[in-house]
């Protein structure tokens, strides 16, 4: 039974010391579960490195549908990146599973919280990584991708003949031969 006294005009109540506890250690138990206890999320047991290694291992075509490429290719491309682009394994996170994540990512269309998900790793690791990645990955363009004729001297025929395209290389061979003739 709650005893409850009125004191004042405004109608303000004085509770029992029992009712005053309860109350405390509700508040407290809520906040416990709301800010102190954390149930991990990231719990799956075929995840990270090992269901890496199960698909790198497995039949070519999970590798495949999964990356987009076979493993032996997975595997060049690492080293490739490792040895001649600068990608390095963090303290946690071999080389193999960052281009694992980014792979992933890339081939399937898979949103971060997929990622996440599947590699057992925060939003902000994933995100951090797959920039790490992509960025060694558009390091060999320059080494792959290079004009025939690096000096752009000659122009081809579907330019000099398009009269839509001709008129700007004819203002840039100007500003060519001006440079060239102020040097």
């Amino acid at each position: 039974m709650i005893q409850t006294k009125k004191v004042g005009c405004f109608g303000k109540r004085e509770f029992n010391r029992q009712e005053l506890v309860l109350c405390k250690a509700g508040a407290l138990a809520l906040y416990y579960n709301t800010y102190i206890y954390k149930e991990p999320c990231m719990d799956s047991y075929n995840t990270r490195m090992r269901w890496l290694t199960e698909i790198l291992h497995g039949h070519w075509t999970c590798c495949v549908n999964m990356f987009m490429i076979d493993a032996a290719t997975f595997q060049s491309l690492c080293f490739q990146l490792k040895n001649q682009y600068g990608l390095k394994a963090s303290r946690r996170i071999c080389v193999f599973k960052k281009v694992g994540m980014f792979l992933y990512t890339i081939a399937l269309g898979a949103s971060n919280r997929k990622v996440q998900e599947r590699f057992q790793h925060s939003k902000e690791t994933i995100s951090r990584y797959f920039n790490e990645v992509l960025k060694s990955v558009c390091s060999p363009a320059t080494d792959l991708i290079q004009p025939a004729d690096p000096e752009f001297v000659s122009t081809p025929r579907e330019i000099l003949n398009n009269p839509r395209y001709m008129p700007h290389f004819k203002i840039m061979k100007l500003l060519v031969f001006t440079v060239d003739a102020l040097n």
